[in-house]
């Protein structure tokens, strides 16, 4: 038997294991990662996303998104730089999930499908021969960051019930804009200012949460196996990326239990010493 067919025989017994919903949405010929419908659609995000170049390469856009990553969250893109650098793509006949993510809206004669599926702890990804190619580079990109980025998911405990902010985390980091964008709250109530910043505010919330909990996990690790190197070079730079985050929740989140919560995430950050 080849090599390579044993892996998608092995690939196919294993699918339970999978943890990554990557797919696309097929409008005509033309699939698009579902990251970039969702967050582009102006029924949903409206995110106004790079545009799609086909003169620029795949690792150009991996490129620029990772570096887009290193900005948003420092944490995120230390764990998912070393995944990336050993990354090997494999086109197979097929990929399949048991699961699918929620579709809240869907253009009339687009269907949703699956088409990248990667192993816990594997170095391949594997993706499907048929749909891949006909993504542009920038979707190609979009797909190869999406699955290791579910990789990271799957294991933070937190992230693995917001399928919605990964998508939109991922749509993010292929535009110019901010993951939350400034709403102007001049000549509105203070019950107005509630409503129209409570979106943005829970989203900062859920990001720093997560951000927080990997970043007290990565010191303790590092302190458990007493390897100084770990992460005691950056650790600043991440602190003081983290208290940027509290400060700007702390100014954009204007109502009680926002304002509350960051104040407890700030005293966090502020308890954590390095290795």
């Amino acid at each position: 038997m080849k090599p390579l067919l044993f892996l998608f025989l092995l690939l196919s017994n294993l699918s339970a294991f999978a943890y990554s919903p990557g797919g696309v949405m097929v409008c005509g010929k033309r699939p698009i990662l579902y990251s970039f419908y969702e967050g582009g659609n102006p029924h949903l995000h409206n995110i106004k996303l790079w545009k799609d170049d086909r003169s620029i390469t795949r690792e150009q856009y991996i490129v620029r998104a990772m570096l887009r990553m290193k900005e948003q969250s420092r944490v995120i893109y230390d764990s998912i730089l070393p995944v990336l650098q050993h990354i090997q793509i494999i086109e197979a006949g097929f990929v399949t999930h048991e699961g699918l993510p929620e579709i809240p809206f869907v253009d009339q004669g687009c269907s949703y499908q699956e088409i990248a599926d990667k192993q816990y702890d594997s170095k391949f990804l594997f993706v499907d021969m048929y749909l891949y190619p006909r993504l542009s580079p920038m979707g190609q990109a979009g797909v190869i960051i999406q699955e290791l980025f579910f990789g990271f998911m799957n294991d933070v405990e937190e992230y693995k019930s917001d399928p919605d902010f990964a998508r939109k985390f991922i749509a993010n980091l292929f535009s110019d804009e901010p993951l939350g964008k400034k709403i102007d709250t001049t000549n509105m109530t203070a019950d107005q200012k509630r409503i129209a910043t409570s979106g943005f505010c829970t989203s900062s919330l859920n990001m720093l949460a997560k951000e927080l909990k990997v970043f007290v996990e990565t010191v303790e690790q590092c302190r458990k196996q007493e390897d100084k190197s770990g992460i005691t070079s950056t650790f600043d730079k991440i602190k003081n990326l983290i208290h940027e985050t509290v400060d700007g929740c702390q100014k954009n989140c204007l109502w009680d239990e926002g304002q509350k919560t960051c104040e407890d995430m700030q005293k966090t950050v502020d308890s954590v010493k390095g290795c």
